[in-house]
C-alpha cells in the first residue's frame, strides 16, 4: 500500500511539470476620458412664473449649454451612445437627472478626441431643492452637476466614463 501511495505521489509530481500554464486574459476596452470646457461656476437665473416662490409644479426654467472634451486613451475604438447628467444639492443629494442619447452612435476612433455639448435645464423644482438645501430660503441655491459619457466597445459592451463635476448656482432674477 505504501508503494502505491509513493508511486501515485511520484506520478503526481512528474505530471505537475507537464501541465500547461494558465492562459492570460487581456481585456481590450476603450477608455473615454472627459473634461469640462469651462470649469467656472455656472449661474442659472430661474424665473418665478407666479411670483410666490419656486415650486415643483411651476414652469419656470433656465438652460445653459455646457461642453465636454472627450478623448479615447486606451487605443481602442469606441461608440459614444450618450451623455447623462445629474444635479446635486450642496449636501450631495440628487435633485434631477437627464440624458441625451446619440442614435446613430457617434464613432470615436482610437486616440481620437471630440467635443460634445449638452443643454442643462434647471427648472423651478430643482431651484427650490437647491435653495432649501442650504437652509436659507433666499432665492439663491448652490450645488453641482456631474456628467458621464456612455459608450460601447466594438463588441457592444457598455461602459461609462468617470464623472466630471461643475459647480452651479441658481438665483431668482
Amino acid at each position: 500500500m505504501k508503494k502505491l501511495f509513493a508511486a501515485l505521489f511520484v506520478v503526481a509530481i512528474l505530471s505537475a511539470g507537464c501541465v500547461k500554464e494558465p492562459v492570460a486574459l487581456y481585456f481590450e476596452q476603450p477608455v473615454v476620458v472627459s473634461t469640462l470646457a469651462d470649469t467656472t461656476r455656472a449661474i442659472f437665473q430661474v424665473p418665478d412664473v407666479d411670483s410666490n416662490g419656486w415650486h415643483h409644479w411651476d414652469s419656470g426654467a433656465d438652460t445653459i449649454t455646457m461642453s465636454l472634451y472627450i478623448k479615447e486613451t486606451a487605443g481602442e475604438n469606441a461608440l459614444i451612445s450618450g451623455i447623462s447628467y445629474k444635479i446635486y444639492d450642496i449636501d450631495g443629494n440628487m435633485v434631477d437627472s437627464r440624458g441625451n442619447s446619440y442614435i446613430p452612435y457617434t464613432n470615436m476612433n482610437a486616440h481620437d478626441q471630440d467635443t460634445l455639448s449638452m443643454n442643462i435645464i434647471v427648472d423651478e423644482g430643482d431651484a427650490k431643492d437647491l435653495d432649501d438645501a442650504d437652509g436659507i430660503s433666499d432665492n439663491v441655491g448652490t450645488g453641482y452637476v456631474s456628467f458621464t459619457v456612455n459608450f460601447l466597445d466594438e463588441k457592444g459592451t457598455q461602459y461609462s466614463s468617470v464623472p466630471v463635476f461643475r459647480d452651479i448656482k441658481v438665483i431668482k432674477p
